[in-house]
């Protein structure tokens, strides 16, 4: 009887199938770019946009969140913004590249969940079966 060894064929296909997942989350990364885009450079509500930037920066100065100042968001977002602050300095540009990087993230995570919950890997085909 003849043996043929399938092991470089799945392997071959999982493959595929992780390159086409990749190409597809770098597809949904630059598609959720190109549709923020237009936001980056308009202005937001003036007292979330003025919060992003001199709540931060009073955590840099040594203020203590509901100390200090107080807020009707968690403190987690002025942490990081402080800490990218502290890193460049503040700016509505690196707090919208923070903003863009936290839809980013969440796509991303809504992809993953996604595929890993068995959605179909060919949407259209899906919606086409009778």
């Amino acid at each position: 009887m003849l043996h043929v060894d399938t092991a470089g064929v799945r392997g071959a296909d999982a493959l595929g199938a992780r390159m086409r997942s990749t190409v597809c989350a770098l597809f949904l990364v630059a598609l959720t770019t190109a549709l923020l885009r237009p936001a980056f450079f308009s202005a937001g509500p003036p007292l979330d946009e003025g919060r992003l930037l001199v709540f931060p920066e009073r955590l840099l100065a040594g203020a203590v969140p509901v100390a200090d100042f107080e807020s009707i968001y968690p403190p987690g977002n002025d942490w990081l913004l402080a800490a990218v602050f502290a890193a460049t300095r503040p700016s509505f540009k690196v707090e919208r590249t923070v903003g863009l990087a936290y839809r980013l993230a969440l796509v991303l995570g809504v992809f993953v969940v996604a595929r890993r919950a068995g959605c179909p890997r060919r949407p259209a085909a899906a919606c086409s079966r009778r």
